[in-house]
């Protein structure tokens, strides 16, 4: 695929996924790394009009199926470190109620953050689609998780993964009850942790405004402490009024 690369990138038109300018290859600020899980050259852009990092397009133009099997094959002999307290804080950016039901959105299996909130009294669910999990509490199905609703839902890690953030963060808002806050946690707001070729946006300078706007959300926090930075977001009422910064 790298040598395909090759041939065929340097006179390529790349559309941006956020902002949606179509650019030539020499208009972006092109950024070079080697994938650490034997992914080959990673080759990403820096969109001049929205700020945001993307790439590489052997990943991000994968169909889902074919995602699917790298994200198998991945977690077969690979598992992320323990972010159970990243996760749960960014489980408090929601706000939450002790009558309430929230979703952890593509949590794993590898931290104590569900089990942990749950000893605490919060109605809390995983949704994990890559790695079965026997527990109750987490839902490996996308079809039974369309059936329901919470109050709110988060992730962490998760965002930088995904191919389409716009139509996939609005699916996400589909599983929240009017009024529920998302919040999403990643060091991937910067250019960080590079060398994954599954890290396929980064979402630096205004990119995240430009994904707030299209979706008609409104800020309602963020959070930059060390390496954990969280954004928490909700659907635009007008009757209320929020941050803007």
């Amino acid at each position: 695929m790298d040598q395909l690369d090759q041939i065929t990138l340097p006179n390529s038109i790349i559309i941006c996924p956020i902002c949606k300018k179509s650019q030539k290859r020499e208009d972006y600020t092109i950024l070079i790394s080697e994938c650490a899980f034997l992914g080959g050259k990673l080759e990403r852009y820096q969109c001049p009009d929205c700020d945001v990092i993307f790439g590489p397009l052997k990943m991000l133009n994968l169909d889902k199926a074919s995602l699917d099997l790298e994200y198998m094959f991945l977690y077969r002999f690979y598992s992320e470190g323990d972010t159970t307290e990243f996760e749960k804080k960014t489980f408090f950016e929601l706000n939450p109620q002790k009558n309430g039901k929230y979703l952890n959105y593509g949590c794993g299996k590898w931290s104590r953050c569900i089990d942990d909130l749950r000893s605490e009294g919060w109605n809390v669910y995983g949704y994990e689609p890559y790695v079965k999990e026997s527990s109750q509490y987490i839902i490996n199905d996308i079809d039974i998780l369309n059936k329901l609703k919470f109050d709110g839902v988060f992730s962490n890690n998760l965002i930088e993964h995904l191919q389409n953030p716009i139509l996939e963060i609005e699916q996400i808002l589909n599983f929240s009850l009017p009024g529920g806050i998302i919040a999403h946690s990643t060091s991937c707001f910067e250019y960080s942790y590079e060398h994954s070729r599954f890290h396929l946006f980064f979402f630096t300078g205004r990119s995240f405004n430009y994904i707030l706007n299209s979706l008609n959300l409104i800020l309602v926090s963020k959070i930059i402490q060390g390496e954990y930075i969280c954004v928490s977001a909700k659907r635009l009422d007008n009757s209320q009024s929020y941050p803007t910064t």
